[in-house]
């Protein structure tokens, strides 16, 4: 049997209001980084299977309206270009896309999330061997390594 007191019952509505409240105004301190004049992102977002170089990948997220973050990382046997696009599946989360160079292109690799990240500064890129570490908060989170 469980007992609860009447006043206790009597706050409930009052704590439910402080938690809309409090929730409603998270999304509303998020701000919208998209490039001026781009049209307003969207979120299913289809990247082509490959580009000519690290320009064409930013240009491409930029007409689409994502405000990225492209960083080019030389591994041991191959060039990567990682593009931090956030805030688009989350207000902490950032989307995380890989392009492993082969011949002349960037192919994307790999697509994945990076939780609890609130901006660019929160995740690095190392070199370790062959492969190359995406950390987050100095916790290695993904380890990089394409097949030839």
């Amino acid at each position: 049997m469980c007992l609860i007191h009447k006043r206790s019952l009597l706050n409930w509505p009052t704590l439910i209001i402080g938690l809309v409240v409090a929730v409603s105004q998270i999304g509303h301190s998020q701000t919208n980084s998209a490039p001026t004049g781009a049209p307003l992102p969207s979120f299913s977002l289809e990247v082509p299977y490959y580009f000519h170089n690290t320009k064409d990948i930013e240009t491409y997220f930029h007409q689409h309206g994502h405000s990225v973050q492209v960083r080019e990382i030389q591994g041991k046997a191959k060039t990567y270009v990682f593009v931090m696009d956030q805030p688009y599946s989350g207000v902490d989360t950032t989307d995380l896309y890989c392009f492993a160079k082969r011949g002349d292109n960037f192919q994307i690799f790999s697509k994945t999330f990076l939780w609890k990240t609130i901006n660019e500064n929160d995740v690095e890129f190392k070199t370790d061997g062959s492969f190359v570490n995406v950390i987050v908060r100095k916790m290695v989170v993904l380890k990089i390594n394409p097949p030839d």
